[in-house]
């Protein structure tokens, strides 16, 4: 995972140029949550996010491997990462890292559903 400030930093960039009232934040951790709501209030800017317990997410392997490996309910982890993907497609612009598949995807399904690219900050600089 990347910092936290990279993230908060491009939403910084994006408040000023776009004044959004709320974001969506996609996020495995609980950490990350309660980190980005104090800069959405510091900003006035709405942080919303999926309420489930994210501890199933703890760990030292990558999801897919938690998954392969029966240390997760692979049910619950395919449920929050449709949801949350669906929801960043629905989103007009788009903070992530392009390294991952789930900001590639979003992205791909923002630019269908809007016809245009939309604007969008990698914060790992990978190009789409």
């Amino acid at each position: 995972c990347m910092p936290l400030e990279l993230y908060t930093d491009a939403l910084r960039e994006v408040v000023a140029l776009y004044r959004p009232a709320s974001v969506f934040l996609a996020t495995d951790s609980q950490e990350v949550v309660e980190e980005a709501e104090g800069v959405g209030a510091e900003l006035g800017v709405r942080v919303m996010v999926q309420r489930f317990d994210r501890r199933v997410f703890e760990g030292t392997l990558f999801i897919e491997h938690m998954v392969e490996g029966g240390y997760v309910d692979s049910e619950a982890v395919a449920e929050t990462t449709l949801l949350d993907l669906f929801l960043l497609a629905d989103c007009d612009i788009l903070i992530g890292g392009l390294s991952s598949q789930l900001s590639r995807l979003a992205l791909a399904l923002m630019t269908a559903r809007r016809g245009v690219v939309p604007p969008f900050i990698s914060v790992d600089r990978y190009s789409w």
